[in-house]
């Protein structure tokens, strides 16, 4: 009897404010995995070769009402509550103009200081004070082993792809072919040398069909004097290039080369180009007329006025040659220390000609770019008379569009929901589309990830409720099951690197990000919702 009266108490203890608090544990500490796979849907990787499918582990029927729309859940709901109050609050600090200078100031005496005491790689106290706060939120781990860890939850929150980089930065100096010393073979060589084992190591470290950033800068002084002066890579470079483009063919992983400093980017853009006319053709086990596939993919950036024209350009040698043009679009990452007279005059045309850019490639149209083209009206008018020459002579009905590949790297949540609603009218009626990914940074834009990671999910929904009438009908025709869907493939991009060798990274992103203080504002404000929600139980589910 005894035990009886306790049971019953108990379950009417239950009821009472005191329990409450474990509905709000679970809310808060819930694993991200978890709330995902509450969809029914898998947060296994999906290839590229299974971009029209769902991924094999979808079996059963989302929990949620079907009427229920991925836009009524939270965009951040996806970060799991340590990480979304660390979110918060470095978002907060950086978003106040009063707080991100002194930091980057802070930061920047650390990554160039040759002190013991203002080393994170010698002092661990400075070690663990950063790799617990700054280095946790925008960087993926020191070594293998913690990359992979990031990789994991990072999938387990629903990101389908990782674009990831190798640290190494290098101090430009301010006349970068001043590399005459005595040892300037020897140091030379030893850039180099350093430079390929970090990317080889990326190259190990990360799973197929996913992609490996480079940065040609890394590799050294003589790097960037070649670069500068439009020379060939140095010899052994050009080595290693090959041998981590043929690593990367076999391996099925992509090579994005990232934008630099306009100085250098003309000398990039020729080394790309090469890299892409050897590998960015058929893949080795594919059949004789398959087409070819973007295994290196070249970064532009639509703040520049003469991205249009250099884009154009790049498709049209691409399409004579025959070969896919692999692009990674973003908005731009110099706008402090570039000549004002390369940018558009204002965020609005910027806006413009990104989502012009990311029209025409995700539309296989030349039209939109060659309109930015013609709206481009800063460049003397030399350079303009033989850009519009060369544009307008390509730009004809003899070229077709060639095969592309195309990152969509923005932290712009319109420019996400234009180009995924153009995506959408393309299945919606059948029509091809690119081989296409987002991709934001880690640590920054999570509320555009979460958006995008939701529509994903809504997207295997209706495949799985679709297969599920399918089942239950066979008169059903089965084409018309999954290709009328577009299941939206987000990637996070991550840096990785001992917390010395990424505080130069972390500077720079610092320094590229402080003319987006609105951005920020916006993004803190997504956060705060959530965080709001997770303690208090109300707001956007």
């Amino acid at each position: 009897m005894a035990t009886g009266n306790l049971a019953i108490r108990f379950g009417v203890l239950r009821n009472r404010p005191i329990f409450r608090g474990s509905q709000r544990y679970r809310r808060l500490h819930t694993k991200p995995e978890h709330r995902v796979q509450a969809y029914g849907i898998s947060s296994t990787p999906i290839a590229d070769s299974d971009m029209a499918e769902p991924a094999p582990a979808l079996q059963n029927l989302p929990t949620r009402p079907s009427s229920e729309s991925s836009a009524s859940v939270s965009a951040t709901s996806h970060l799991s509550f340590p990480a979304l109050l660390r979110t918060y609050l470095i978002t907060a600090g950086t978003s106040s103009p009063f707080l991100i200078r002194p930091s980057i100031w802070a930061l920047s005496r650390v990554a160039h200081s040759k002190s013991f005491w203002l080393s994170p790689d010698r002092n661990p106290i400075l070690h663990w004070l950063l790799k617990h706060t700054v280095y946790r939120q925008f960087c993926a781990g020191e070594n293998a082993a913690e990359v992979q860890a990031t990789i994991h939850h990072l999938r387990s929150t629903g990101i389908k792809g990782i674009i990831l980089c190798y640290a190494r930065e290098v101090e430009l100096r301010d006349d970068p072919q001043d590399v005459t010393s005595k040892d300037a073979a020897t140091e030379a060589e030893t850039d180099i040398n350093s430079w390929a084992e970090g990317i080889m190591e990326t190259l190990r470290i990360v799973p197929e069909n996913n992609f490996v950033s480079i940065k040609f800068s890394g590799a050294g002084a003589l790097t960037l004097r070649c670069l500068q002066n439009s020379l060939p890579p140095p010899p052994l470079l050009a080595q290693y290039l090959q041998r981590i483009c043929t690593l990367a063919h076999s391996k099925r992983i992509k090579i994005c080369v990232d934008a630099e400093q306009s100085t250098f980017q003309p000398g990039i853009d020729a080394w790309t180009l090469d890299l892409q006319r050897k590998f960015n053709t058929t893949r080795t086990d594919s059949l004789p007329d398959s087409k070819p596939w973007a295994c290196v993919y070249n970064t532009y950036q639509g703040y520049l006025r003469s991205a249009p024209a250099e884009l154009t350009k790049h498709l049209q040698i691409a399409s004579q040659e025959s070969f896919a043009l692999g692009v990674k679009l973003v908005r731009g990452a110099y706008l402090s220390s570039e000549p004002r007279s390369l940018f558009w005059n204002s965020k609005e045309e910027t806006d413009a000609c990104y989502d012009g850019l990311a029209k025409g490639l995700i539309s296989r149209s030349w039209q939109p770019i060659t309109n930015m083209a013609k709206a481009n009206s800063g460049i003397n008018s030399n350079s303009k008379t033989e850009a519009y020459n060369t544009l307008f002579q390509h730009n004809t009905k003899q070229h077709t569009f060639p095969t592309i590949g195309l990152v969509l790297a923005t932290h712009n949540l319109q420019s996400c929901r234009t180009a995924l609603s153009l995506r959408q009218d393309q299945a919606s009626c059948g029509e091809q589309r690119v081989d296409m990914v987002y991709a934001q940074l880690q640590g920054m834009a999570d509320h555009v990830t979460g958006e995008l990671i939701n529509a994903a999910i809504q997207a295997e929904r209706q495949i799985l409720e679709q297969k599920s009438v399918q089942t239950a009908s066979p008169a059903i025709p089965q084409s018309s099951s999954t290709s009328n869907i577009e299941i939206p493939l987000v990637c996070k991009y991550l840096t990785w690197g001992s917390v010395g060798e990424c505080s130069k990274y972390l500077v720079r992103r610092a320094e590229e990000n402080l003319d987006a203080v609105a951005r920020t504002v916006e993004a803190r404000r997504a956060l705060g919702k959530e965080v709001w929600r997770r303690i208090f139980g109300y707001g956007s589910t």
